[in-house]
């Protein structure tokens, strides 16, 4: 009796249908992330009469009653959609980490339309000024598509947990256009594959399709152009002796970051009072802005400014510490955002403070601002190999600052690493 194998046909029509749906995944994460592009410049402008993220000054051209008017409005509309969706104090839905996470009997189903409110509801608040991130809300959003995409195709579980956390690295890569940046974030945040397995390298392989693809759909609306415009660069060294006060400041000042933020957590107040402490929090924020009006929105404009230069030391270390009481406040008054721009705008600050206090030219200052917003970023995700990518992307700085700059992450990341190290030994031994 002959033993017939699996039938070639089948395997291979199987196959297509599966690279058919990650195709489809990757087109909706990528049409997604550029509607949330366009959205957010739409809520700016109905809040304040222009797109405040291209505006150098941020919103100091609207006039104060109007800041404060679209901070009280959003912060009640978002504290009540909070206050209805959140299901326990200080809980949230069940989100991407849920959908893919490794254990099937853990894994969870996104709620989508809980999803959406909470994604819509972070691109308002942070629309309207708040100073936390938004790009939470493009992962969430292309994590609903393309759970969508693949619940309709009937995919097996374990295809459908790769394809919503590709989908959401995806959305990502769309919204700021971060092929590569977007693709460790998937690996190293969201699906953290064993990339010493075969499996774990087509999963990240997978990965970087979707992101990629993803990226070419924005084009269409985006034109290929980098978040960042960079001022006129000169050739410089590739390396300055100031890189490693660079270094050094941003351990402490993101790490000072860090905590900051893991203590405003911490004291987040609980479901029933979102509908008080939202708006006071975003009221609160829209004041600060009064003295520091760019610290509003996700850091886009703080960063623009610095990257720019022109700014004095004082003015550098009053935008840092007003960006940082800004992500406290949107957070310990129950507002749900992103880290990641906040993040990259306390690096540069930091770069940009020492380059101005040095003395040296604009083009190693940039080179500075750069390296401290990818350091910073790294500390504060954990996820080396994103922070150094995400700052080199968003700016497109020339190969050589790209270098330093990677070599500069790396080498924050060996001394962080050390120091977990010896803490560590330090507990046991203690």
């Amino acid at each position: 009796m002959s033993r017939s194998g699996p039938d070639p046909s089948a395997r291979s029509g199987r196959r297509a249908r599966t690279g058919f749906v990650v195709v489809l995944v990757a087109v909706v994460a990528g049409l997604i992330g550029s509607l949330v592009r366009y959205l957010s410049i739409g809520i700016e402008t109905v809040c304040f009469g222009f797109d405040y993220t291209a505006a150098a000054d941020g919103v100091g051209a609207a006039p104060p009653w109007r800041r404060l008017l679209a901070a009280a409005l959003s912060g009640a509309v978002c504290g009540l959609c909070w206050w209805r969706i959140r299901r326990r104090p200080r809980g949230m839905p069940s989100s991407i980490a849920g959908a893919v996470d490794p254990d099937p009997a853990r894994r969870t189903r996104m709620p989508a339309r809980v999803n959406v409110a909470d994604a819509l509801a972070q691109l308002l608040v942070v629309g309207a000024g708040m100073s936390l991130g938004r790009e939470a809300a493009p992962r969430i959003l292309a994590a609903v598509g393309g759970q969508a995409v693949v619940e309709r195709a009937r995919v097996d579980d374990e295809t459908r947990r790769l394809l919503v956390g590709a989908a959401a690295g995806a959305g990502l890569a769309a919204i700021y256009n971060a092929p590569a940046a977007a693709s460790c974030y998937t690996l190293e945040l969201i699906l953290h594959p064993d990339l010493r397995t075969r499996r774990g390298r087509r999963e990240a392989a997978l990965a970087a399709v979707v992101c990629v693809i993803a990226t070419l759909v924005s084009w269409l609306f985006n034109r290929n152009r980098p978040i960042y415009e960079l001022p006129a660069l000169r050739t410089v060294a590739p390396w300055n002796p100031w890189a490693l006060v660079v270094l050094a400041a941003v351990l402490v000042v993101g790490h000072g970051f860090n905590a900051l933020v893991d203590l405003a957590k911490r004291a987040a107040p609980p479901t029933r009072l979102l509908v008080v402490t939202v708006p006071a929090g975003a009221l609160a924020v829209s004041a600060l802005a009064l003295w520091q009006p760019r610290i509003v929105g996700n850091g886009q404009v703080a960063i623009g400014a610095v990257l720019a230069g022109g700014m004095t030391l004082p003015a550098l270390v009053a935008l840092l510490l007003a960006k940082a009481c800004g992500v406290a406040t949107g957070l310990v008054t129950g507002s749900t955002g992103g880290l990641l721009t906040p993040s990259l705008a306390i690096g540069a600050c930091v770069g940009g403070a020492i380059g101005v206090a040095a003395g040296l030219n604009p083009s190693t200052t940039v080179l500075l601002v750069v390296m401290g917003a990818a350091c910073a970023l790294a500390l504060n995700q954990r996820a080396p190999f994103f922070g150094a990518l995400f700052a080199i992307e968003l700016t497109r700085v020339p190969a050589p600052f790209a270098l330093a700059t990677g070599a500069g992450v790396g080498l924050v990341w060996c001394v962080e690493l050390l120091g977990g190290r010896l803490v560590a030994r330090a507990r046991r031994s203690g």
